[in-house]
């Protein structure tokens, strides 16, 4: 009889185990299934912040359909049919976009199919994943050189990129800000720093002409004040600051003070353009306003105290002489090359305009990019444009004003301005979304 009952229990356990064994596998099942559907809801939230970024960063193109660009998006990341999930119908990948000026949400939803849990009912189990992206509001002060090598077909290419730049931000105007600087002898402030700025830019880069000399430093000083110094650690309420600078050349004049028989002048001094033998050469080296770029009828060599009793001028002949004018301040901070110093006399026609023609480029070259290191160590992104001319372009002079490699841009020829100036538009509309 014990045997009897001895195997009666190995059969129970048998049947026990093979229950247990078949619930254990049952939960192993599910405990897969379950984690797929995990697994779906990780990738389709990927996908819908992809989407988001993606059409903010467009939020502001002309050229695109945010709603389609975002679902594209959405479906190269989380394809209907990825992942088992079904390929037609109510229960595949579909993701629907709102936006505004400054928001773009998208939401993205998808049924996942169910095996084991067709057991229970449940063949299909909805799940859904919403991404939000947000374009941040931006200052930007465009550059733009109008001297006399600009003249013709350079200037009107030039002003069709420009107002192609400007399309990008057309919709977000009224929360983004923008402004103009025109520089040649003088440097211009057109538009200030303001929203709403999208007529008045186009007025005045449609109404801009060519003429004069190359005054990069003063131009990238006068946008840089009209960006609000922003003060401690970098944080949300921070506006990203930009200048965008284009030029065709090397700069040939720079602003400073000069003091004439006892008269201060805020001016500019420029020097005339490069000889033969690309030397630099100066007939005569000119004071003109910093806001007309027109001469002044003032000597500016080098020469004396400046002092209205000074007994250092230069003669021109017939009883006619050039009085003593100071550039203290210019010396001071960049000191001349020999025989300049800030007391140097010389009352014959023998001083050598050579070397100050060369001492205004090459000070003009360095307070351009002073100015520009001022403005980078405050936070503030600077887009370099060379255009290619018959003297070439300086390319190691625009890596310096600009921010780095990355930001600083060659074209060889006029008509390719618009494609970098749309480049840049697209990577700063980039560098504002989160």
């Amino acid at each position: 009889m014990g045997k009897g009952i001895a195997g009666n229990q190995r059969g129970t356990v048998l049947v026990t185990f093979t229950l247990l064994l078949t619930a254990l596998l049952g939960f192993v099942a599910l405990g897969i299934e379950v984690g797929t559907w995990y697994v779906m809801r990780a990738e389709l939230s990927k996908a819908v912040d992809a989407a988001a970024l993606a059409g903010a960063a467009n939020i502001a193109s002309p050229n695109l359909n945010l709603v389609t660009l975002a679902q594209d998006f959405g479906d190269a990341n989380f394809a209907p049919g990825y992942l088992g999930t079904a390929g037609t119908g109510s229960a595949a990948a579909s993701y629907a976009v709102t936006y505004n000026t400054t928001q773009l949400t998208v939401t993205g939803s998808v049924s996942g199919l169910g095996i084991i849990t067709k057991m229970f009912g449940i063949t299909t189990i909805p799940m859904s994943a919403t991404g939000v992206a947000q374009k941040n509001h931006v200052q930007i002060m465009l550059v733009l050189d109008c001297s006399g090598s600009m003249e013709g077909t350079p200037i009107a290419n030039l002003k069709t990129a420009a107002t192609s730049f400007l399309s990008f931000f057309t919709t977000t105007q009224s929360e983004d800000q923008m402004g103009l600087v025109t520089f040649s002898t003088a440097a211009t402030l057109n538009v200030p720093l303001e929203t709403n700025f999208v007529s008045s830019m186009q007025s005045v880069i449609h109404a801009a002409k060519a003429g004069g000399y190359t005054n990069s430093e003063d131009a990238i000083a006068q946008a840089g004040a009209q960006l609000p110094v922003q003060t401690g650690t970098p944080n949300a309420s921070w506006k990203k600051q930009y200048i965008v600078f284009m030029t065709d050349g090397e700069p040939t004049a720079f602003r400073s003070t000069f003091l004439n028989q006892g008269t201060p002048y805020d001016a500019v001094v420029h020097t005339l353009a490069k000889g033969m033998s690309n030397q630099w050469y100066d007939v005569y080296t000119y004071l003109a306003s910093p806001t007309t770029g027109n001469d002044l009828s003032v000597n500016a060599i080098p020469v004396g105290d400046g002092k209205a009793n000074s007994t250092c001028k230069i003669s021109e002949g017939n009883g006619k002489y050039l009085y003593s004018t100071s550039w203290t301040t210019a010396f001071t901070a960049y000191p001349p090359p020999s025989p300049y110093t800030t007391s140097y006399c010389d009352s014959s026609q023998a001083s050598p305009r050579t070397v100050l023609a060369g001492y205004i480029h090459t000070t003009g070259d360095q307070m351009a990019i002073d100015n520009a290191a001022a403005l980078k160590a405050r936070g503030v992104t600077i887009y370099t444009i060379g255009l290619e001319g018959d003297g070439g372009i300086d390319t190691t002079f625009l890596s310096n004003v600009s921010s780095g490699p990355n930001y600083a841009y060659v074209a060889p020829d006029s008509t390719q301005l618009q494609a970098i100036f749309n480049q840049i538009a697209k990577d700063i509309t980039l560098q504002l979304v989160q």
